[in-house]
């Protein structure tokens, strides 16, 4: 469990988490990480017989955005049927747990993984860098 964890989640971090546990998806596949200024909007909840999303976007006074959507599909045959732009120019980016597709288009850095069941896709005006700190805070072992 997240009993180690040393300092109090953040607010953006808990909306989403429990926004995540009220559809019963994996709370630790929210970041625990955001660039300095960020904050949350109310979590988007949408639930039908096929998945769940969760989808939560955050702003900051200077207008950057970050979005985080997280979808549990019902079964792998709905994520067979979402298909990714293969053209794109992919970078591969592993956390402990996830291996994420990074791309850039214009001013927006994008981060997709999925694993049959579960998708999640990060994006926003941000660095890559910054992606990738904030992909290096997400845990969930949905495994």
């Amino acid at each position: 469990e997240s009993g180690e964890r040393a300092t109090p989640l953040n607010d953006n971090t808990r909306l989403l988490r429990e926004a995540l546990a009220s559809v019963g998806i994996d709370e630790d596949l929210a970041p625990t990480w955001f660039p300095e200024g960020f904050t949350a909007e109310e979590p988007t909840i949408e639930t039908s017989n096929f998945n769940n999303v969760v989808y939560i976007v955050l702003n900051n006074l200077s207008g950057r955005f970050i979005n985080i959507t997280v979808r549990q599909f019902e079964t792998t045959e709905y994520l067979k049927i979402m298909n990714f732009e293969k053209n794109l120019d992919l970078t591969q980016y592993s956390n402990k747990n996830q291996t994420f597709y990074l791309f850039s288009n214009t001013d927006t850095t994008t981060a997709t993984w999925a694993d049959g069941l579960f998708m999640e896709q990060i994006s926003g005006d941000i660095s890559i860098e910054e992606m990738k700190l904030i992909i290096d805070s997400i845990g969930g072992d949905i495994r």
